[in-house]
């Protein structure tokens, strides 16, 4: 009998994209070929992370030869709503009626706020939020009818007045023996103008290189980071992504500096930062600019920035207003800049995963 039955979750919305506190707006259709009896028509809101975390131990000579993997869900949320018919509390009935053909049913669903609801994420088999609504039709005695839509939760991350100043610069040095057996020795400064961003905008940095020794760097380098920590029954991982790498075009050759005022890189888009000692799944964020150094380990300085998804008391913000209209525009500042193939292993569920060349 279940091809007699159509059901259809319809949103109003076009982009199933939603954020806590927004209103998700939509009908559900039930198509039959047949008069039936119905208890009831119900929308299942629910949200769950799952995380599964290796131990990495493997030993032949043991009996365990395999990895042991923890497994951990963790429900966000959890909410039935009645659309049409009975309501839990009434009597269980059944003399209610859908006649044959199309039924259309409105509902209407605010997402909570009072509960934290962190940002739909895709990381793998391994690690992954994901937020979905079934439309159940109860049709006792037989079994019930339902149909899964999926959803995209995005965290409401606030860029306050702290995350808008600038961080203190950073800077590094290294020291290495030459060939010469004269000593060697690299300076790296960098500074951003503020620790917060949103999607689309850009970072604006200044560099300063000093090659104090006998070798040519062949370049600088910079690395947009995601670091996605899970955790599953006690034990955590952290992957870290490498979502876009961008490098000088011209080598500082020895005893030469290199220096470069605001220079933007462009924020790609991302998942907001997500950080919270009662979610098993956290996204954080590490802007680095590195000094690569032949026949030595890189010279590197990593700041820690804050991706969100709205500002407070910006003044000025070069924001577009969807996910299109911020490829669009880092594409456009990005011009001039040739792409090569990106080195990532792994995903974020992000959108650009680029290797580029800053402008020198």
């Amino acid at each position: 009998m279940t091809q007699d039955i159509e059901l259809q979750i319809i949103l109003d919305k076009e982009h199933a994209e939603y954020s806590p506190g927004e209103v998700i707006e939509g009908s559900i259709r039930v198509q039959l070929r047949n008069t039936m009896n119905v208890r009831a028509i119900r929308l299942r809101f629910r949200g769950t992370a799952c995380t599964q975390v290796s131990d990495g131990v493997q030993s032949r000579i043991s009996v365990r030869s395999k990895p042991y993997i923890y497994k951990e869900v963790q429900v966000y949320l959890d909410t039935t709503i009645s659309v049409w018919g009975e309501e839990d509390s009434q009597p269980r009935i059944s003399n209610l009626t859908l006649p044959e053909g199309s039924n259309e049913f409105k509902f209407s669903y605010q997402l909570p706020t009072d509960i934290a609801l962190p940002s739909s994420l895709e990381g793998g088999k391994d690690c992954y939020i994901r937020y979905n609504m079934v439309a159940i039709l109860e049709n006792p005695p037989n079994d019930d009818h339902q149909q899964e839509l999926a959803f995209q939760v995005t965290q409401q991350v606030d860029i306050g007045p702290t995350l808008l100043q600038s961080p203190s610069p950073l800077q590094n040095d290294i020291s290495f023996c030459c060939f010469c057996f004269r000593p060697g020795l690299v300076k790296l400064n960098a500074s951003i103008d503020r620790s917060g961003y949103r999607p689309g905008e850009s970072i604006s940095l200044d560099i300063k290189c000093q090659n104090l020794s006998n070798r040519t760097i062949p370049y600088l380098r910079v690395r947009f980071i995601g670091c996605l920590a899970a955790a599953a029954e006690g034990h955590t991982k952290t992957i870290r992504t490498i979502i876009q790498e961008l490098y000088t075009k011209n080598e500082i050759s020895p005893c030469q500096t290199y220096e470069s005022s605001n220079q933007t890189i462009p924020i790609p888009s991302t998942p907001p930062t997500s950080q919270s000692l009662a979610l098993n799944v956290n996204v954080t964020y590490i802007f680095q600019v590195a000094a690569i150094i032949p026949f030595s380990k890189d010279l590197h300085v990593d700041f820690p920035i804050v991706i969100g998804s709205k500002s407070t008391n910006m003044e000025s913000s070069n924001i577009e207003t969807t996910n299109e209209s911020r490829k669009e525009e880092a594409i456009a500042a990005m011009a001039q800049i040739a792409l090569v193939d990106s080195t990532a292993d792994e995903s974020l569920d992000i959108e650009d995963d680029t290797r580029c060349l800053i402008n020198s």
